[in-house]
């Protein structure tokens, strides 16, 4: 086999969980960061940060990713309008309603930490071949002092929605 067909044959190469960062890898940070972010500053941070760091990463299941990262904020409001539903129309009792709020955080975490265990594979092999991870400390410290400013004085469904992502 010559050269030429060697380099032509490993051009072909690909692993097929191999991530294939594009233009935005530059802001890359390791997964870590987008679980501390919905841990400390709400899931309005973490969660879309999780779906871009899949794209900016290239990560191989970042459909999946994105997906779940919709499902997270989708369950969220679907599990706390139930439990409001379940206290208001006194199926459960009024004392319950606390307990029942914390459904809602619980989903938002476990969903948090599905991606942070999907991104790890890909997030561990960019880096393995190179990549140079951003911190994500100030985006987090910038995301915990704005995410007290947000929500006040909103009513409604932005109030609502508010409620859900915080």
């Amino acid at each position: 086999m010559s050269a030429a067909s060697t380099d032509e044959v490993m051009s072909l190469y690909r692993l097929p969980d191999e991530p294939k960062p594009g233009r935005l890898e530059r802001f890359v940070t390791d997964p870590i960061w987008p679980l501390f972010a919905t841990m400390l500053a709400g899931s309005w941070l973490g969660l879309p940060w999780f779906a871009f760091n899949a794209f900016a990463l290239g990560s191989p299941t970042r459909w999946r990713e994105l997906a779940w990262a919709v499902l997270g904020a989708v369950g969220a409001g679907g599990l706390l309008v139930a439990a409001m539903i379940l206290v208001n129309s006194e199926i459960v009792p009024r004392w319950s309603g606390h307990y029942l709020g914390l459904l809602p955080i619980a989903w938002k975490l476990g969903v948090s930490y599905w991606l942070l265990t999907s991104q790890r594979r890909a997030f561990a092999l960019w880096q393995h071949y190179g990549g140079q991870a951003r911190r994500g400390v100030m985006v987090l410290v910038a995301g915990m002092l704005l995410g007290r400013q947000l929500g006040a004085g909103l009513h409604g469904w932005a109030g609502f929605a508010w409620l859900v992502l915080r």
